[in-house]
């Protein structure tokens, strides 16, 4: 009779037990992660100043929109085993886009690069599927503006880098992979911004005559949507159940 009551526990219990084995824990130690994804900017303001030896500064006021473009980055991190993790980030975002004014048209492409220093915070939430994740991060990113002109300043180009502080905010959802200890799919969104403005200068050389000046692009906001994977070292292998 002992016999069959002890079967019947382990029944009932093994569902409960595997849910608890199989559950992900907080990490601890170091880790890896990488991601990709797509990054939508948001409008821009921007004032062009060309210069003319006959006419002198003129000033030129429009707006840069951008296509969707990608996002890719890589990270390294150490977690605390009580959900907090730090860790260093490098990312990559590509947009194409146009810059309008009355006067013409500037069509190209913007390029960042960016180094990050993140703050995140796992959340248990009872499940052993998904764990959320929330984080904020600071840094440094680079801006390669490449821009080639239309419309009354057809020989106009522009190409040049700025830097400048950069912050994001990150929302997430990570999901175990059961059958790879350690690996995660995750999902995220993330905010990136780049406040201030950036100045390039321009040169234009349509109907023969050379005129300079510049291109100021107010703050720099990105939207990213991304997936990505993440492998803890660290992590202990599921407990067998006992045999009956």
């Amino acid at each position: 009779m002992s016999r069959k009551l002890l079967l019947a526990a382990t029944i009932l219990t093994a569902p409960v037990a595997l849910a608890t084995t199989g559950q992900a824990q907080p990490i601890t130690g170091l880790y890896i992660g990488a991601g990709a994804g797509a990054n939508f900017m948001q409008q821009q303001q921007t004032k062009l100043t060309v210069v003319s030896p006959a006419a002198g500064p003129i000033n030129l006021y429009g707006t840069s929109s951008f296509e969707t473009g990608v996002v890719a980055l890589g990270s390294v991190g150490w977690g605390f085993g009580n959900g907090v993790r730090l860790e260093a980030e490098g990312n990559y975002r590509h947009n194409d886009g146009q810059s309008g004014f009355n006067a013409g048209a500037f069509n190209g492409r913007e390029q960042k690069y960016g180094v990050m220093a993140n703050a995140l915070f796992d959340l248990d939430v009872g499940s052993p599927y998904v764990f959320p994740y929330i984080g904020v991060g600071v840094g440094y990113a680079w801006v390669d503006r490449r821009l080639g002109n239309s419309g009354s300043f057809s020989g106009g180009i522009s190409d040049q880098t700025q830097g400048g502080f950069a912050y994001q905010a990150i929302a997430g959802l990570s999901f175990p992979i059961p059958w790879v200890v350690g690996l995660s799919l995750t999902a995220e969104y993330r905010y990136y911004a780049l406040p201030g403005d950036r100045t390039y200068s321009f040169r234009d050389l349509s109907a023969g005559v050379a005129r300079a000046g510049s291109l100021k692009n107010r703050a720099d906001f990105n939207h990213d949507l991304m997936l990505g994977l993440r492998y803890a070292f660290n992590v202990a292998p599921p407990a067998a159940l006992p045999r009956s």
